[in-house]
């Protein structure tokens, strides 16, 4: 992870809200949202449009296991990337 930023944040008593950029592997933008107990990673494709890595968002205080749905996040980063690059740089 790399060039991280949070911005569009809203924090108000009923109504809680941030997003986090940061760039993954050195290969693409990734955006992690958070809003009103729920949360998500997508890929960035520009200002306006993103395609999430997940089939739905997921409620962040009923995420138990933040290490294995990270890891799962990371699987589907992975996927996403040519073997190739992933092998260039000694990560796979």
């Amino acid at each position: 992870m790399d060039s991280s930023a949070i911005y569009d944040v809203v924090d108000n008593p009923n109504h809680r809200a941030f997003k986090i950029n940061f760039a993954a592997y050195d290969y693409f933008g990734v955006q992690f949202n958070y809003e009103k107990d729920l949360c998500g990673f997508s890929i960035v494709l520009n200002d306006q449009f993103s395609v999430s890595l997940e089939d739905e968002m997921r409620s962040y205080m009923g995420t138990h296991d933040w290490e294995a749905y990270l890891k799962e996040i990371m699987a589907e980063i992975e996927l996403r990337i040519p073997d190739k690059f992933l092998k260039a740089k000694g990560w796979l």
